[in-house]
């Protein structure tokens, strides 16, 4: 009797939630378990989704906020390695007696390592994460890196000197 009232009860709330097919198919052992894990499944994923929509928002500012840390980094890196390359460029000797694919790639490859690395001091700096004093003395440092590798690309050593 009691298991009777029960399954009108679930079948009359089935009904509403899902018509009456839906309500025979619960009411029906083996599929109706199915159905009901299903239900469940679906109930969790619209919390899921709500509960995501919520803190979307949120994530979304984060992400904004560490991006906008990167961005800021990478113009800052972008000028400063045109700024050091044409402060280097106006005190190097070229002595090589042509440039060549070569050349322009050991340049290129100074300029590329030069600006990632002041990228990444750029981003620890706007991060508040180096000590004071450090920012300007690890740019002096990338900077002579690049001073040196650039040198090397354009002077002659003594085996590229013509033979003639």
């Amino acid at each position: 009797m009691i298991g009777g009232a029960i399954t009108l009860i679930t079948f009359k709330q089935d009904a509403e939630a899902h018509g009456i097919a839906g309500a025979a198919l619960r009411a029906t052992p083996l599929l109706g378990d199915f159905l009901a894990a299903y239900d469940i499944g679906n109930e969790m994923a619209q919390d899921i989704i709500a509960n995501s929509d919520k803190s979307k928002g949120r994530t979304a500012t984060a992400y904004k906020v560490a991006n906008q840390h990167a961005e800021i980094g990478a113009a800052m890196a972008k000028r400063q390695t045109a700024d050091a390359f044409n402060r280097i460029g106006r005190k190097v000797d070229v002595t090589v007696p042509y440039i060549d694919e070569s050349t322009v790639d050991r340049l290129e490859a100074a300029m590329r390592g030069y600006n990632s690395r002041v990228y990444g001091i750029n981003s620890q700096f706007l991060q508040h994460k180096l000590p004071p004093g450090q920012y300007t003395r690890l740019l002096d440092e990338a900077e002579d890196e690049m001073r040196t590798e650039i040198e090397r690309a354009v002077q002659t050593t003594d085996s590229q000197k013509d033979p003639a």
